[in-house]
């Protein structure tokens, strides 16, 4: 009977120091310590609050996975590079119809070379640093901003806007000498974008254009037009350079 007495007294001893040092390993604030004089590392983890989830940051698409854009418009395919080709030409000194936002978001009445302009603009302020690009201006005339494709760092975007800014309307709309200059001056460019209001002139029949910029593009190159004002026999024309091209065809309004 004594015996029992004693054991029973011996346990609950054995079982309160277990509850002062349980006690003592959450007061220690997670922190590893050691237990008694065996030495035994007890890891405790820090206190979690479970009922407020865990922030993630949202994943990021890296530079080569983006994809430039035009008027709003995705250019699909486009992945390293893109030249620019813009007309120039007399008919893109009309006016607009009706309004357009500029760049600094006010609505206003412009020319359709000034829409142009801007969009132009617009597009390379977005185009990733991975990016290399170009521009050409024609109307009877072409030239290009750069001999070659250069990378769209800030220095070569803030260099472009200036020349984008001396751009005037003139003379006639030679777009088969602008687009096939694009296509021989970057050879290893694959996507164009075309801004024209698609009346082609310069001496040369719809058709004669047509054949200059077919038999020009020899690698392959897509053309994506966007045509200013465009219609009937000169949307046609617009169209159809963005289809044999494999480009895309985008109405301006």
């Amino acid at each position: 009977m004594l015996e029992n007495i004693i054991k029973k007294l011996a346990s609950a001893k054995q079982y309160l120091l277990s509850g002062v040092l349980c006690a003592s390993l959450l007061a220690s604030g997670g922190k590893r310590i050691n237990a008694g004089d065996e030495g035994m590392d007890l890891p405790i983890g820090p206190n979690i609050n479970y009922s407020e989830p865990q922030r993630q940051e949202p994943p990021r698409i890296p530079p080569d996975e983006d994809r430039p854009t035009f008027n709003g418009d995705v250019i699909y395919g486009a992945r390293n590079s893109i030249v620019y080709v813009i007309d120039t030409s007399g008919s893109m000194g009309y006016e607009m119809g009706g309004t357009s936002i500029d760049l600094e978001g006010r609505v206003r009445r412009m020319t359709r070379l000034q829409r142009g302009q801007i969009e132009l603009k617009r597009s390379i302020m977005a185009l990733a640093p991975n990016f290399r690009f170009n521009i050409v201006y024609y109307d009877c005339r072409t030239d290009a901003w750069q001999r070659s494709l250069v990378p769209a760092s800030e220095q070569n975007k803030r260099k472009a806007y200036r020349w984008i800014d001396g751009l005037y309307p003139y003379g006639g709309t030679g777009t088969a000498y602008g687009v096939s200059y694009a296509l021989k001056t970057d050879g290893d460019n694959r996507d164009i974008v075309l801004l024209t209001d698609g009346r082609p002139t310069c001496n040369l029949q719809i058709s004669e254009h047509i054949d200059i910029i077919r038999r020009s593009d020899t690698d392959g190159t897509r053309i994506h037009v966007f045509a200013i004002s465009a219609y009937g026999p000169f949307r046609r024309f617009c169209v159809d350079i963005a289809s044999f091209s494999g480009g895309s065809y985008h109405d301006v309004r």
